[in-house]
């Protein structure tokens, strides 16, 4: 299974909600270094913070729900760019 593929999954299972966001943010920390691409390090580093953070931080950011629309958008940049990076690095 490629990275972007792993990444995918990991959308999916987000949100269908099957994954917690300690465990998201675990399997990510294992994705962060599939690329030496700072771009691709950032967007996935970005999505393990917002997942972290508690739901009081989350506040500060219109809610539980904006924050992990947030979380989202970040992996699916992250996504988009693993596969442009397939077979490059």
């Amino acid at each position: 299974m490629t990275t972007e593929d792993q990444l995918q999954s990991r959308i999916q299972r987000w949100s269908s909600r099957s994954i917690s966001t300690n465990e998201i943010a675990r399997e990510l920390r294992g994705l962060r270094d599939a690329f030496a691409n700072t771009y691709y390090r950032k967007k996935v580093r970005n999505a393990i913070e917002w997942a972290e953070m508690s739901s009081q931080e989350a506040q500060e950011y219109g809610g539980e729900q904006q924050v992990h629309e947030f979380m989202l958008s970040e992996l699916t940049v992250a996504t988009r760019v693993a596969g442009q990076l397939k077979g490059k690095e």
